[in-house]
């Protein structure tokens, strides 16, 4: 959590699950006690997910506004520098990754994204995210199987940069498109006066994993090639206007992995996620975690998808249901063949 808002970020906090009141939750402040307290939660629910079979674990390090008044992706702040003095690498970043580094086998997968949906912090301070790419994937490797480690970025399908310059509002892609090319280009010397295009292309080149947040409205509940189409294309196009060539990154077959990080299932509405089980069984039954605490069982013969909870008021796994790697890459891979990025 980030208490801050619309000017910025104050300080870190982390949401208190265990206590509660009527208006919300409390926050406690990022001591020494705490961050430890985080991080053996964390290791409580990443222990839980290897002791049940899981062979891969994503884990989408992120922030959101305590406020409550700003989107995560609006967030302005270098991953780097003291906020109340704790950093974004002091509260999220280490915890995660030390927790990680103590539970998980050398064959284990981990796809440990820096950032999830935080684009105006990644465009904004793109050195210092480069900086913890390659810090983590040396401190996480240890010990392990280096190719099975892999330490990138991830972002959100639209609003690419977090709206990080002046965009007027849209309601449908085709507008949001047309919209976004004369925003770009009426304000492309303030863009490029004010960001370094230079050492944002070269984040997305050093990473060895790319995420893409799926909230996109999808035309068929079905996985298919047509599920994937929409967030996928917006982000590729949005990228060419920074100078990064989605086409030219998917084709790094050999050095990267894509992942649509987060997908958004049923819109809030539980007869939505069952419908899109029934279509697709294999969705219950994958063993690969993705989530940045989640974990996900079935119970033998039960037919049940139960979850895992550390109890320790700040962090919960929730039953989810997981995406299967396999098939995603090969979904992305026919959508680069049909668009031709």
């Amino acid at each position: 959590m980030s208490k801050g808002g619309p000017d910025g970020v104050k300080n870190w906090a982390f949401k208190d699950v265990s206590n509660a009141y009527a208006e919300g939750f409390g926050f406690q402040k990022p001591d020494v006690a705490n961050i430890n307290r985080w991080k053996r939660g964390l290791q409580g629910c990443f222990r839980a997910a290897i002791l049940s079979g899981f062979t891969g674990i994503q884990i989408l390090n992120h922030v959101d506004d305590a406020l409550h008044t700003t989107w995560r992706n609006l967030l302005d702040f270098d991953p780097l520098a003291r906020y109340g003095g704790f950093s974004y690498e002091d509260v999220v970043v280490r915890p995660a990754a030390d927790a990680l580094r103590t539970v998980t086998r050398p064959s284990t997968k981990v796809w440990f994204m820096i950032m999830g949906e935080m684009g105006r912090s990644l465009f904004r301070h793109p050195g210092s995210y480069m900086k913890l790419i390659g810090k983590y994937r040396g401190t996480l490797a240890r010990g392990k199987v280096k190719a099975n480690v892999k330490v990138g970025i991830a972002l959100h399908w639209n609003k690419v940069c977090g709206n990080c310059f002046f965009m007027p509002d849209t309601r449908t892609a085709q507008q949001y498109n047309a919209t976004y090319a004369k925003a770009f280009a009426d304000q492309r010397d303030y863009i490029r006066g004010n960001y370094d295009l230079g050492t944002l292309k070269r984040v997305f080149e050093v990473s060895d994993v790319l995420g893409i947040s799926h909230y996109a409205p999808m035309p068929t509940d079905a996985l298919n090639f047509a599920s994937f189409e929409l967030p996928f294309m917006t982000t590729a196009f949005e990228l060419k206007y920074w100078g990064i060539s989605l086409k030219s990154l998917v084709q790094q077959q050999s050095k990267k992995d894509f992942l649509f990080s987060e997908v958004g299932l049923g819109a809030h509405s539980l007869m939505g996620v069952q419908l899109l089980l029934t279509c697709n069984p294999w969705l219950k039954a994958s063993r690969t975690a993705s989530g940045l605490s989640t974990t996900q069982r079935r119970t033998p013969g039960s037919g049940r998808t139960s979850a895992t909870t550390a109890r320790n008021g700040f962090t919960i796994c929730w039953a989810s249901c997981a995406t299967a790697a396999a098939k995603m890459s090969r979904s992305m891979q026919l959508c680069v063949e049909r668009w031709q990025l």
